[in-house]
């Protein structure tokens, strides 16, 4: 019969020469490693269509799956005793993954790991005179993890939205034809 790819077995084989007793051998079936994992946001919602990436020594190349409808998401006949690194990434939408990463070494059974996708941030501020008045004409620039410029608003505000955590960011701020 063909081996059945759902287990191996522990040792492989066994073997005895020239018997002159009875031998009782015992062997040990082992599913192949699988990563099984799960995607929410802070309220445990779950969380569809995210992109996650296993990578590792072994594999020719890194393999993605994207999560199900309930935010899970499968691994499956890795090979046992490698190490692999499970990576969630969401770029549409900018959120970030707590913890950003899992890395299994060894991996020698079925491994279960949760995500939790944080969102994105946001930096705001505020030009103002000497006499807490709007100043007109003011620019806004984001440098970065992300790069952005903006014109303020009537009131002197400036929003950068969907940052992604972790970033370093600077804000300038100029006014066309100033010093």
């Amino acid at each position: 019969p063909a081996p059945d790819p759902e287990y191996t077995f522990a040792p492989p084989s066994r073997s005895v020469s020239a018997i002159t007793a009875d031998q009782t051998f015992d062997f040990v079936a082992q599913r192949p490693p699988r990563i099984i994992g799960r995607i929410t946001d802070e309220s445990y919602s779950s969380l569809p269509s995210i992109r996650v990436t296993l990578t590792g020594p072994s594999l020719p190349q890194p393999l993605v799956r994207t999560t199900d409808s309930t935010g899970y998401f499968t691994f499956e006949n890795l090979e046992r005793g490698a190490t692999y690194t499970v990576t969630p990434s969401d770029p549409a939408t900018n959120r970030t993954f707590a913890p950003a990463e899992h890395t299994f070494t060894n991996i020698q059974q079925w491994e279960f790991l949760y995500f939790t996708a944080l969102p994105p941030l946001a930096i705001n501020g505020r030009v103002v005179d000497a006499e807490n008045r709007p100043v007109p004409g003011v620019v806004a620039t984001l440098s970065g993890a992300v790069n952005a410029e903006m014109q303020l608003t009537e009131w002197g505000t400036f929003h950068f939205m969907n940052l992604p955590r972790g970033g370093d960011y600077t804000v300038t701020i100029t006014k066309p034809g100033s010093l």
